[in-house]
């Protein structure tokens, strides 16, 4: 995908479609991954003028991207998460796996499902005792329009009136004199 979107940034530019009158937007789930490829601006191998014209035209780009916390202890706790997990996949299953095969989004995800099952069956069992427990209407409507926050805040997530889980999004751009992602 982000090839692609190279290409079609370059493409607008030499069409004379980033002059302002135009945004592009691209939607990243996932940011770096190997689905998608690293959205960037520059890319080894291309001549001057493309990348001077993709330098310009990534300005015209909003990426709309799963928000990622600047906050450095959480980052090093996902890390750490990332790093047992390598460990215990060695370990228990003779599986090595790099931090980029690691898939620690989805571990993320798995781990949230678990704490959020977990803390509605805490809640219930506190407040109403085991006779709620048989009631799953009752008990799936306990995780509508609501948040919540995992311990750490490793992967806190909204859930709405639907059911659909939310997670936290950002906008970023590509902005200054080199072109940086910018949230």
């Amino acid at each position: 995908m982000a090839v692609l979107l190279w290409l079609l940034q370059v493409e607008a530019a030499s069409l004379n479609m980033t002059n302002g009158e135009f945004v592009y937007i691209c939607d990243e789930p996932l940011r770096n991954s190997r689905a998608y490829g690293d959205i960037q601006w520059q890319r080894p191998g291309e001549d001057a003028p493309n990348q001077l014209a993709a330098r310009e035209a990534f300005r015209s780009l909003l990426v709309v991207q799963t928000y990622e916390s600047t906050d450095f202890s959480l980052s090093n706790k996902s890390e750490e998460l990332g790093r047992r997990f390598r460990v215990r996949s060695k370990e228990l299953y003779n599986v090595t796996l790099t931090a980029a095969d690691q898939g620690l989004p989805i571990i993320l995800a798995s781990y949230t499902n678990v704490f959020m099952f977990a803390q509605v069956l805490n809640e219930t069992l506190a407040t109403y005792g085991e006779a709620r427990l048989r009631d799953g209407k009752w008990l799936s409507e306990r995780f509508l329009n609501r948040a919540f926050i995992s311990p750490g805040g490793l992967s806190d997530v909204y859930v709405n009136e639907n059911g659909f889980r939310q997670a936290p999004q950002s906008i970023a751009h590509f902005e200054g004199e080199n072109s940086t992602r910018e949230v």
